[in-house]
């Protein structure tokens, strides 16, 4: 208005800022006293500001209120004020490779209808990364904005939509909102150790990459196992696992549709003996997914292993049954010795899930020299099966080995063994 004089009434939209400007903190402004007060385009008098904030000047990228956040701090919280008459910009620098949620909240007085606040996050290029601006249907809005952060990048955020009326705001930045202690692991090379034999609970989100190192004790089967749980409302996360040596070759992978709220992919491979491994989680949707990972290098094992080959073959004694494991490719040698002619046996006997339709162990015996003496090798046709061979033992032929040897099958197969004599 233009050489006149107006009174104006302050909305205060948060008590602590009004207050440091000098301003009262009844929500519907001070009362007219009859006093006047100078505003933006009166030529009769200085200008005066309508909507008090301390942290003006923030109108632009290069004048944005820095928010602290950092690795010990990762979350900050700010109170500012805003009308139609200007933007407010912040800026922060995020400590991890990781989600970082940004929030404004805030509360419009029961007569203002226009304010309907939205806010832009942006890199240091002015590209857009994330943004919120949902109508405002009641008095109190949240408006909410998830992005896959960089570490050591700076970001900024305008806020917007301000109406004739003052308001206050509250704008949070939260680093940490999906994250965990094996955060920055983002990157093939630089995954973080990983101990086996207990489960770890950890995080991902959308675009981030969860990997992990640990070795094998054994030449034993390995199992992996991943287990999450989603609400009902986030249909996008889906998680894979995969698994490879540290030449980056493919060893196996794990990934089923989710069909419900609750899923676990698990994998196995056959292991190397003080070996390395890298594990990848990835998949999550717009939701955090807290996951269980297990690594079990014993989930199919046995007292005798490593007996992979001939020079570790384990003690198989004549007329003592012995309980073992086997699985897909394991090889397990047995070392039998005899001090007399004669026949001899050695005898496997194991039962399998019904839905195992793969595994079908078989048995090869040959003498000190490595010469075939005997083998039992039958289809298995039900879910019990067993083995025997047979041969004709010569006292000073040594001692024989037995070969059990896995063929097909994804399951660990328990079973028992058998030497006899006469």
């Amino acid at each position: 208005m233009s050489g006149g004089r107006q009174t104006r009434s302050v909305w205060v939209g948060m008590a602590a800022l009004f207050a440091a400007a000098g301003c009262g903190d009844d929500a519907s402004g001070p009362a007219d006293d009859g006093g006047t007060e100078d505003v933006a385009g009166d030529e009769g008098g200085e200008v005066g500001p309508t909507c008090p904030d301390p942290l003006e000047p923030n109108d632009d990228t290069a004048t944005a209120t820095a928010l602290a956040v950092s690795a010990a701090t990762p979350r900050a919280t700010q109170s500012a004020t805003i009308d139609s008459t200007s933007a407010d910009f912040f800026s922060f620098v995020v400590p991890l490779d990781d989600p970082t949620e940004v929030t404004v909240s805030y509360t419009a007085g029961a007569s203002d209808t226009e304010t309907d606040l939205r806010f832009f996050v942006r890199d240091v290029a002015g590209t857009s990364v994330a943004e919120a601006w949902n109508e405002r249907t009641e008095a109190s809005e949240t408006e909410r904005a998830w992005l896959n952060a960089s570490t050591g990048t700076e970001y900024s955020v305008e806020v917007t939509g301000g109406g004739a009326a003052c308001a206050g705001y509250d704008i949070v930045v939260d680093a940490a909102i999906c994250t965990d202690a094996d955060e920055d692991n983002d990157a093939q090379d630089d995954p973080a150790p990983l101990a086996t034999g207990t489960a770890v609970e950890r995080t991902t989100w959308q675009d981030d990459a969860d990997y992990f190192r640990f070795a094998t004790p054994l030449d034993d089967p390995v199992r992996v196992t991943l287990s999450y749980t989603v609400p009902a409302t986030d249909t996008d996360s889906d998680l894979r696992l995969f698994a490879y040596d540290l030449a980056g070759t493919s060893v196996a992978e794990a990934w089923n549709e989710r069909t419900g709220t609750t899923e676990t992919e698990e994998t196995w491979w056959q292991a190397d003996t003080a070996t390395e491994y890298v594990l990848l989680v990835e998949g999550a949707g717009a939701s955090c997914v807290e996951y269980s990972l297990l690594v079990d290098p014993a989930a199919c094992t046995d007292p005798d292993e490593d007996n992979d080959d001939t020079a570790s073959a384990a003690d198989l004694p004549v007329g003592t049954p012995l309980e073992r494991t086997n699985w897909q490719e394991d090889l397990d040698y047995y070392r039998v010795s005899t001090t007399s002619a004669g026949p001899m046996s050695v005898t496997v006997s194991y039962t399998v899930d019904a839905a195992d339709t793969g595994s079908d162990l078989r048995v090869f015996v040959y003498d000190a020299a490595g010469g075939d003496v005997a083998q039992a090798w039958n289809t298995r046709t039900g879910t019990s099966e067993t083995e025997t061979a047979t041969w004709d033992a010569v006292a000073s032929a040594g001692p024989y080995v037995v070969l059990v040897e896995g063929a097909g099958g994804v399951a660990c197969v328990t079973y028992t063994i058998e030497a006899a004599s006469g």
